[in-house]
């Protein structure tokens, strides 16, 4: 009587496991299995907002003014957008994690090097409902320091040694999916599409939740914010000499990062490894405003981790409008707002929408 009670146990624990099992993948996040490829014989625009797709209004009889619509700017509405504090999200860049989703919605997303010429993400996501975020991979000091800046929660998936020497001394407000408690772990999903260490994803609802859980704070810390180009201000006009696309060749050839500008939306297409880099649902994404940044760089070890000096001044390339002026960043303290200038010391101006911070080592490449 007892064998059969210990083994009706065990089969009904096996049991249990294989339906956790089925329904977690059934459940679980995926991206689509389709990449939805735009039209280009259509011209379509992206409606930022819902996703959805419209075409222009390109085929109307000039001459027929009554049909003839005024042009609104891309991203029209962006800076009114419901903003709670910064998720500081690392997004991995490898070939095998792209496309990538969430780099769309991030108010700030900033490229850096990491070993192997590789490049990775941080994504300064501060509104809600954003459905699917990652891959979410590993922490670098400078990511902390990223964090910091935007007054973040920071979330990764455990890091370098000094990374995470650096978080078990520091206050900072952060979700590691390897080294955090339970609470932490259940805020991130593998799903099944890919390979580890590729399949890391969460959702921003997901994350508030859980910062709520850890008495985080989500409302009070509000995102810092930089000056904006206003368009109908008299005599004012975005300065710098025009370009018309930039090329940043990172070391590895598979992170190559180049930005095409379109007339007819006033902002930039990107590429990666000289194909249009996309989100999830084949949409590309675009930013009216680039910033090339030149830090100083060194290894920190053997394995190839970097020193990246993020605080300080040093040259940078800022683009908005089509055009390019050459100037400098400077950061005075890690917890500060980097600020763009040009030669002569005025900060500049950004169109409304994303920033996308392309920080290079001295030396690096850049084309434009």
């Amino acid at each position: 009587m007892k064998n059969k009670y210990v083994l009706w146990c065990v089969i009904g624990v096996l049991l249990s496991i294989f339906v956790g099992l089925i329904t977690y993948y059934f459940n679980s996040p995926r991206l689509p299995k389709e990449i939805v490829k735009v039209d280009k014989e259509k011209e379509k625009d992206i409606d930022i907002d819902n996703g959805k797709e419209k075409e222009k209004e390109g085929d109307i009889n000039e001459n027929d003014e009554s049909k003839v619509k005024e042009k609104t700017y891309y991203f029209d509405g962006w800076k009114d957008k419901q903003r709670k504090r910064v998720l500081a999200v690392i997004i991995d860049n490898a070939v095998e994690a792209r496309p990538q989703a969430g780099l769309d919605q991030a108010d700030v997303v900033m490229e850096f090097p990491v070993e192997g010429g590789l490049t990775r993400f941080v994504a300064i996501i501060s509104n809600d409902n954003v459905n699917l975020i990652g891959p979410v991979r590993s922490a670098r000091p400078y990511f902390i320091e990223v964090g910091e800046e935007y007054r973040g929660i920071l979330v990764h998936a455990g890091g370098s040694n000094e990374s995470i020497r650096i978080l078990e001394n520091d206050t900072m407000d952060h979700l590691d999916e390897i080294y955090g408690n339970f609470k932490v772990k259940t805020a991130f999903w593998r799903i099944p599409d890919r390979a580890m260490p590729h399949n890391l994803y969460t959702t921003s609802d997901t994350l508030r939740r859980t910062s709520k859980n850890l008495s985080f704070d989500n409302l009070l810390m509000q995102p810092p914010y930089r000056k904006l180009y206003i368009e109908d201000k008299e005599d004012k006009e975005v300065k710098g000499e025009k370009i018309h696309d930039i090329n940043i060749y990172y070391s590895n050839k598979n992170c190559t990062a180049s930005f095409v500008f379109d007339e007819g939306i006033r902002a930039f297409k990107r590429f990666t490894a000289d194909k249009p880099h996309t989100y999830p649902f084949g949409q590309q994404l675009i930013t009216p405003n680039v910033v090339v940044q030149y830090v100083s760089c060194s290894y920190l070890d053997g394995d190839g981790h970097l020193d990246l000096v993020t605080e300080g001044r040093g040259a940078a390339l800022i683009f908005r409008e089509g055009k390019v002026v050459k100037g400098y960043w400077e950061k005075k303290a890690s917890n500060e707002l980097t600020k763009y200038t040009d030669s002569d010391g005025n900060v500049l101006d950004f169109m409304e929408g994303p920033i996308w911070i392309e920080i290079v080592p001295k030396g690096t490449r850049v084309d434009y």
